[in-house]
């Protein structure tokens, strides 16, 4: 009986381990779920089903150069992108990660959404974000991983994904911090949740943990003169009290 249930262990141990063996493969290489692959410029590399169209090639471009002005960027770093075009794999990848507009982990780019490059911007559940600083978004947690491994999961959100955000915005010159840090204001006095939709037109948008994430990155780069790698590593920040710190600034500046 004994020996009848360690052979069953050890099946059932090494199916499991198969398992997760192929799991593994399928997340980490997801070209074995498209039909074509296409380089796009040095370093990426574009899974897709459909035929790409010229308006995406270009605003993949854009994004890889907004983030060639980020303090983590690597040159030498390849970036899978994978479309939502009819591959199974966005959705395992949402099945692991949750609902999202997209994914970026390791060195793959997974959009979940529906995009229109011709009018540049992804839609899901009838919110809005401009494709270019969605892509430029993800691109920039490919490089946190890159730089920091895995151990950049381990990051407070507002540092994990503060920095995508504060980066992605880098094209507006529009931008204004205390503006911004005044808007994030009037949503918490209307008692918005973090994951509300802050709606800047025609279904545009962000939510607040979002925005309070990049403002707090902004402040600290632009205001304290931190590096994001320094900002990373310090562990003596209290995000309420920097917060705080940034409206008592805010409230001065204007």
């Amino acid at each position: 009986m004994k020996t009848k249930l360690k052979k069953w262990s050890l099946r059932i141990g090494a199916t499991l381990a198969l398992s997760f063996i192929i799991l593994l493969t399928a997340v980490l290489y997801p070209s074995f779920s498209y039909a074509n692959s296409t380089e796009i410029g040095d370093r990426l590399t574009v899974h897709h089903n459909q035929e790409l169209t010229p308006e995406l090639v270009d605003i993949l471009m854009e994004s890889y150069a907004i983030v060639e002005q980020a303090e983590i960027f690597d040159r030498e770093f390849q970036i899978n992108v994978c479309l939502n075009d009819g591959s199974r794999y966005p959705d395992l990848i949402r099945k692991i990660r949750g609902e999202a507009f997209a994914y970026g982990f390791a060195n793959n780019t997974v959009v979940a959404v529906d995009i229109f490059p011709k009018e540049n911007y992804a839609i899901w559940q009838g919110r809005k974000r401009i494709l270019v600083e969605l892509f430029a978004h993800e691109f920039i947690h490919n490089y946190q991983y890159n730089t920091y491994g895995f151990s950049s999961l381990n990051f407070p959100f507002w540092k994990l994904e503060g920095y995508c955000e504060y980066v992605m915005t880098r094209r507006n010159p529009d931008i204004n911090l205390a503006e911004d840090i005044q808007v994030l204001l009037e949503a918490e006095s209307k008692k918005m949740e973090d994951w509300d939709w802050i709606q800047y037109g025609e279904g545009f948008g962000t939510t607040p943990i979002y925005l309070r994430s990049r403002l707090l990155i902004q402040y600290l780069i632009e205001v304290k003169g931190k590096t994001y790698d320094q900002i990373v590593n310090d562990d003596s920040i209290n995000e309420k009290e920097l917060k705080e710190e940034m409206i008592q600034w805010a409230s001065e500046t204007n």
